[in-house]
């Protein structure tokens, strides 16, 4: 099966420590973190990725090559202007035409989500991978006027995340814009008409690469420091 990789452009949230670098190429735990989604991804059977890149993807496309030194196919799509998610998608239609169904995975994702276990239904055009909230801060429950505990960064079991991996039908390319994002045109229109699916992860280890601090915490996972 295809996947889709959505490696944007220069990674500007690390600025000024890291100027002018790819998120995709930014180290973590000794190696980039496009190395550990390409690992990620032939755990399950993954042949072949489609990464589309923003004007400045070249540097990450001369890192990977054609991907066999990793045992796997990778072609690159570069976008002459912003296109944003559902566009960029949208713009890769020749390359999935014949497809059945195929992945898509943001770019700064590090995550053991099990791909096995995502399955389409026959009336979903797509279904998004939904992680566990988990706190930044601590918590405190309250009762009346009195604190009554402490909660340090638990996990809100009520409340799920957007993973930024999803299962996606070709019936998905009727619902592209040539421009704008998946999160606010093409999965709020699908949620309206019963056409989006769910997959409840409760993995391991999930991570969105936004800061430094991010990087110090998968690396740890990665390592076997933590659970």
């Amino acid at each position: 099966m295809k996947t889709i990789l959505l490696i944007g452009g220069l990674n500007r949230q690390f600025l000024p420590t890291m100027p002018n670098r790819p998120k995709s190429l930014i180290e973590i735990a000794g190696k980039p973190l496009i190395e550990w989604q390409i690992d990620w991804l032939k755990r399950y059977r993954i042949n072949s990725v489609i990464a589309l890149a923003g004007r400045h993807g070249a540097e990450v496309a001369e890192y990977v090559g054609t991907g066999r030194k990793y045992g796997i196919s990778i072609s690159f799509i570069f976008e002459e202007e912003p296109l944003g998610t559902a566009g960029a998608i949208r713009n890769a239609f020749d390359l999935l035409r014949t497809d059945e169904m195929f992945f898509v995975i943001n770019g700064d994702v590090v995550t053991s989500i099990d791909l096995y276990r995502i399955k389409l239904s026959a009336s979903d055009v797509a279904v998004m991978a939904l992680v566990p909230l988990k706190s930044t801060y601590g918590l405190a429950a309250v009762e009346d006027s009195k604190i009554t505990s402490f909660y340090d960064r638990p996990t809100l079991e009520s409340y799920w995340l957007n993973a930024g991996v999803y299962l996606m039908s070709r019936r998905i390319f009727s619902y592209l814009p040539e421009k704008g994002s998946l999160e606010k045109s093409t999965f709020p229109k699908l949620a309206k008409e019963g056409k989006l699916g769910n997959f409840l992860a409760h993995e391991p280890y999930w991570f969105s690469i936004d800061s430094q601090q991010d990087i110090v915490n998968v690396a740890d996972v990665l390592a076997g420091k933590k659970k």
